[in-house]
């Protein structure tokens, strides 16, 4: 109730600053990060520090660019009242992967702030409406223009999933406070996750108990415990059990930077106390896998350092005379060529914005390549592992895969590419200087003309006369979706 009123109170103040001019959109920058300024009241994040924007990938300095926006009804712009938003200042996703909206190239991405801070898409069917915690607006600067756009979260690049959960509780022109209320019925299950993904086990045939519990392998989850996703639902067994966080599969160790199956072998860590060996102690541990961070962390080899697997499932990290006590959110541990070790979360140096690595756009599933003309998914986990994962690094940095396949609009054509890269943002790049975002291609391994096996990618492509991906004209004026060229690239040759 505090809260309330004070929220009520500098909404109070702010308003008896504008006297009674209309039509303004006013902005709080000073909310100390603090969402208790959403409960009854109208926020947005803006990606960067106040009186910064973007330059690069990287917010930087700027007192002569006025950031400010346009407050809308539905389509209609508020012009006879003043409009109060309380702004955040925070690029980072809860879930896996991030675009930035390119009005101006595609208009799907076309997009309106409500008054209750939402954003309204009304030309995209799968995303028509993003609320506050999942995006954020910054003036990005260009060579020749500041633009004003937004970086929209998705989860795990599933953006249908995503709508889903955004779209359940706001409509055109609901008030702030009602959709506070509808947000609050569902957080439990929609927003606030109880905890990160990769801590979570999929519990969907587990048995239903009374009072909406659900066992499954001897573990009771509660309502506080679980989760929806994706059609699925997930237990947070490391909120229950004490577990362990091991980086690769069950069956698989980690060579060459690559986890690799090791059958026959039993995988099992010694656990300390502190750096005492203890008898028997890893007999209670859950193992959960992957060797995933938060976006906000990196994932630092531990390299000359010594890792004690804890009797609580923490590690303890020992390095010359550097020691520290690591959770098991923020590590992981495998045989590392041939020896015990693993990876630690680092949380981010404070000038590296948290989007600066994205994701890969991968077509096929994580254990299925493209390996016919027919552009279609067949599966084949051996040549993910040996010709993939090596062809992708020679093309990018990033290794964080987003599975799924790419479909473009009933005016667009997929057309296929060789010659390409990806940036450590996830943007696709050809011809050295063309962008596509990445909610318009995706790369797999293709066997085209006899090549076989070799890393392409698909990008959606529209012109009237494109019949079909072999043959182009070479002198075609064609879009691709988030651009506009005239000439055909090397690429398409």
């Amino acid at each position: 109730m505090v809260s309330q009123r004070r929220a009520l109170l500098a909404l109070v103040l702010v308003s008896s600053l504008l006297e009674f001019t209309f039509g303004k959109v006013v902005l709080n920058h000073d909310t100390q990060e603090s969402e208790r300024w959403c409960r009854w009241n109208a926020c947005i994040r803006k990606c960067c520090p106040e009186r910064q924007l973007l330059a690069n990938k990287t917010c930087a300095e700027s007192s002569e660019h006025e950031f400010t926006f346009k407050s809308y009804d539905g389509l209609r712009e508020i012009t006879d009242a003043t409009v109060v938003y309380h702004v955040l200042h925070s690029n980072s996703c809860r879930s896996a992967g991030r675009f930035k909206l390119s009005p101006d190239y595609d208009e799907a991405d076309e997009f309106y702030v409500q008054r209750n801070g939402t954003l309204l898409k009304p030309k995209d069917d799968v995303m028509p409406r993003v609320s506050y915690q999942f995006y954020c607006l910054e003036n990005f600067l260009f060579s020749d223009r500041v633009e004003l756009s937004a970086i929209v979260c998705y989860n795990d690049g599933d953006l249908e999933a995503t709508a889903d959960k955004q779209n359940a509780c706001y409509v055109d022109g609901m008030d702030s406070k009602s959709a506070i209320w509808c947000l609050l019925l569902f957080i439990g299950n929609i927003f606030a996750e109880p905890c990160p993904d990769y801590l979570s086990v999929n519990i969907t045939d587990g048995a239903p108990l009374d009072h909406d519990r659900l066992l499954k392998d001897g573990i009771v989850y509660d309502q506080k415990n679980y989760y929806r996703s994706g059609g699925a639902i997930f237990g947070c067994v490391c909120n229950l059990r004490r577990c362990l966080r091991k980086c690769c599969g069950k069956n698989e160790v980690f060579v060459n930077d690559t986890c690799v199956e090791s059958p026959g072998r039993a995988i099992s860590f010694p656990v300390y106390n502190l750096t005492q060996e203890q008898a028997n102690a890893s007999a209670g541990l859950f193992v959960v896998y992957g060797g995933r961070c938060l976006n906000t962390h990196d994932s630092i080899r531990a390299d000359g350092a010594r890792l004690y697997l804890q009797t609580d499932g923490s590690v303890y990290y020992v390095e010359d005379d550097y020691t520290n006590i690591y959770s098991v959110e923020n590590y992981c541990i495998d045989i590392v060529d041939g020896v015990m070790s693993g990876f630690t979360c680092e949380e981010k140096e404070s000038g590296e914005e948290t989007f600066i690595k994205g994701n890969v756009r991968k077509c096929c599933a994580s254990d299925q390549v493209m390996i016919g003309k027919t552009k279609t998914c067949e599966k084949s986990r051996e040549l993910f592992k040996s010709t993939f994962l090596p062809a992708l690094k020679s093309k990018t940095s990033v290794q964080n895969l987003v599975h799924k396949e790419l479909n473009c609009g009933k005016n667009y054509k997929r057309l296929i590419i060789s010659d390409f890269r990806v940036d450590d943002d996830g943007s696709f790049y050809w011809d050295d200087t063309e962008y596509a975002g990445i909610k318009f291609y995706c790369i797999d391994l293709f066997t085209i003309d006899s090549a076989e096996n070799e890393l392409r990618a698909l990008v959606c492509v529209g012109n009237e006369e494109i019949v079909d991906s072999t043959n182009i004209p070479v002198a075609a004026e064609f879009h691709i979706r988030g651009i506009v060229n005239k000439q055909l690239p090397a690429a398409f040759k």
